[in-house]
C-alpha cells in the first residue's frame, strides 16, 4: 500500500480511494511502549520470584535448624533415660 491506508471519501464514489497517510513514527513509539510494558512486567514478575525464593530460604534455614535442635534434644533424651534404666 505504499505507506498509505485506503480510505473511501463519503463525498466521492465509492470507486475512488484517498490515500491517508501513516504516521510511522507514532507507530513506533506504540511499539517501543509495548515492549517497554513488557520488559516491566517480566521485571516485576522476576523481582517477584527472587523474592519468594529469599523467603522460602529462609523458612527452610529456620526449619533446619530446629530439626537440628530437636534431634539434639532427643539424643540428649535418650542418652539420660539409657543411663537411668542402667542404674
Amino acid at each position: 500500500m505504499n505507506g498509505y491506508n485506503n480510505y473511501r471519501s463519503p463525498s466521492h464514489n465509492s470507486e475512488v480511494y484517498i490515500p491517508m497517510p501513516i504516521d510511522r513514527a507514532r507507530i513506533g513509539e506504540k511499539k517501543v511502549e509495548k515492549i517497554q510494558e513488557e520488559i516491566d512486567r517480566l521485571e516485576n514478575d522476576q523481582r517477584q520470584r527472587r523474592e519468594l525464593i529469599d523467603k522460602l530460604t529462609r523458612i527452610q534455614d529456620v526449619e533446619d535448624r530446629k530439626t537440628k535442635q530437636q534431634n539434639h534434644i532427643t539424643v540428649r533424651y535418650f542418652a539420660v533415660v539409657s543411663v537411668f534404666w542402667e542404674i
